[in-house]
């Protein structure tokens, strides 16, 4: 199923996509609302193959190599990866807050673009030693929760074409993050539903 999901958000033009991402962003929206039915797996389900499905569609649709989500555990101090396309072979990748790029966007708030992650002090290389890419270009977004706080941080890496993002990736990028933001928060607040409920 997790497939069938991939493949029709694979086939949708922009505008297709950003109804579907719109219906499930107001679904989970209606569904933080009644935490009662939080142990629906079937909708958790649901919401877990469409953020790996639209993570993936956004490089397709920013023309990027690499698209990831960070979930930012601030009692931890770090961030944890939970969305990359071989996030099975990567294994857990947790990256301390403030640290990288993604830390420093975690810890900040404020979005970051580089044209030349090399070139950049904050860049940690260790992932891309570990999964033997190299990075060029990135935009790493802050995702905030309902109250605006910086819960998780969204990332794509390298343009297709060799060029550096520019302000318009950027703005497309921030514009889908938000309903992505939504989803996932929907999602981690039924993990941890679910998860009080098992104790």
């Amino acid at each position: 199923q997790k497939q069938s999901m991939h493949e029709m958000v694979e086939e949708m033009d922009e505008e297709q996509f950003k109804e579907l991402l719109l219906e499930i962003t107001e679904e989970s929206q209606s569904f933080l609302k009644a935490t009662s039915l939080a142990n629906d797996l079937a909708f958790r389900s649901m919401l877990e193959q469409g953020l790996f499905a639209f993570t993936r569609k956004l490089r397709q649709l920013l023309n990027a190599e690499r698209s990831s989500l960070f979930l930012v555990l601030h009692e931890h101090g770090h961030l944890e990866l939970k969305v990359a396309e071989n996030l099975d072979e990567l294994g857990p990748i947790r990256i301390p807050i403030g640290t990288g790029i993604a830390g420093a966007v975690a810890e900040s708030g404020q979005s970051i673009r580089i044209d030349d992650a090399y070139a950049d002090s904050r860049f940690n290389p260790a992932v891309d030693k570990q999964t033997g890419f190299r990075t060029r270009s990135i935009i790493s977004l802050p995702v905030k929760n309902r109250s605006g706080e910086v819960f998780a941080v969204a990332q794509l890496l390298n343009r297709k074409d060799g060029q550096p993002f520019d302000a318009g990736d950027e703005e497309r990028f921030t514009q889908f993050t938000e309903s992505i933001g939504v989803i996932f928060e929907t999602l981690e607040g039924l993990s941890v539903e679910v998860d009080q409920k098992h104790l």
